[in-house]
């Protein structure tokens, strides 16, 4: 659901739910609780949600909006409470978990659809802990996320509806080489590619290696809102996030596309 902020932004609460071409061999499956943990719990304990408040142009326009956090007004809209801090501080725009329980979504609603989307931001992890960014790109209650772990290992997961409680790993997560020692900056990618009667095509790319793209059939055609997930085991866990970028294209996939895994 959704409230109106005073400035036209929307800010949503989610209803509960649960270095190469080549992506290295899966880790084990030891992560894997981790990953679909966090994205369950940030789903039943949001408190409120931050809105990027950006107007955007029809599906393939190019660059949909760049953000460097050089001003003092950025096009995110932040809402703190006693969950967590939001701020923009020399130049970057840090979120402050304060309690674990509630990890936090922020995410910019396009005034139009669009059949694809690359979406990609810089982030720090705090470390060594255990915590989860993802860049996304949404669909309604729907989303693709591609999710880096603070192990340094990374994977796609698909939100199927937030309001019902449904959700899947694409992939299971795997180590690659791309990714950098934790409190060094990352750049994440999501590419999301409408198939319409073909496959969904999901890409996720690290510090501009590709790293995994998923052919998911009967995928999502159009996307309404690009964002970020995140969320942490450990209170007091801070992520500094820089250098947003959204365009409105139709990239080619990251790597051969794999099937995702089954349900």
């Amino acid at each position: 659901m959704s409230d109106q902020l005073p400035d036209g932004h929307v800010a949503e609460v989610p209803i509960p739910h649960d270095a190469s071409s080549t992506p290295s061999e899966p880790s084990g499956r030891r992560r894997k609780p981790l990953l679909i943990g966090i994205v369950i719990g940030a789903f039943v304990t949001f408190a409120a949600l931050a809105v990027i408040g950006y107007l955007a142009a029809p599906s393939g326009s190019g660059i949909l909006f760049e953000e460097d956090f050089s001003s003092n007004e950025p096009v995110f809209t932040t809402d703190s409470d006693r969950l967590v801090d939001q701020s923009v501080v020399d130049g970057e725009y840090r979120i402050l978990i304060r309690d674990a329980s509630a990890p936090q979504i922020v995410r910019h609603v396009f005034a139009h659809t669009h059949d694809g989307l690359r979406f990609e931001a810089s982030v720090t992890l705090p470390g060594p802990t255990e915590v989860a960014f993802s860049v996304g790109c949404w669909n309604g209650d729907s989303s693709y996320l591609f999710v880096l772990l603070g192990s340094g290992e990374v994977g796609l997961i698909e939100t199927v509806s937030e309001s019902r409680a449904e959700r899947r790993s694409l992939t299971d997560v795997i180590a690659t080489d791309a990714v950098r020692p934790a409190g060094e900056p990352n750049r994440l990618r999501i590419d999301c590619v409408g198939g319409g009667r073909e496959p969904t095509l999901v890409s996720g790319w690290v510090n501009g290696e590709p790293v995994i793209s998923v052919a998911v059939p009967q995928g999502y055609d159009s996307f309404n809102a690009v964002g970020f997930f995140l969320g942490s085991e450990t209170d007091g866990v801070e992520f500094l996030v820089d250098d947003v970028v959204a365009a409105g294209e139709r990239p080619a996939p990251a790597t051969s596309p794999v099937s995702p895994m089954e349900p």
